[in-house]
């Protein structure tokens, strides 16, 4: 289950946050709530913002214990147009 997410830039100013132009890493949390372990764990993310272009749409998590949580290895790779309108 989808836990929570984190933003890392690649491409971009450094100021920490998601600006238009910039190339950023995602980082993604879940948590195994199932009563076994889980092995080879993975995940697609999309978007229907046409200001938003997900380079690297696959990530592995690789193998859950029961109710543990696991973060991505910042497989997922996000760009913002550079169009992007100011707060989008």
């Amino acid at each position: 289950m989808y836990l929570s997410h984190t933003l890392s830039e690649v491409v971009g100013n450094g100021d920490g946050s998601a600006n238009p132009g910039e190339t950023l890493t995602m980082y993604i949390t879940a948590q195994n709530l199932g009563q076994r372990g889980t092995t080879a764990v993975s995940a697609r993310i999309t978007s229907s913002d046409g200001y938003v272009n997900i380079a690297d749409n696959e990530g592995d998590f690789g193998s859950f214990q029961a109710g543990q949580q696991r973060s991505s290895g910042g497989d997922f790779t996000i760009e913002l147009r550079e169009d992007t309108p100011a707060g989008h």
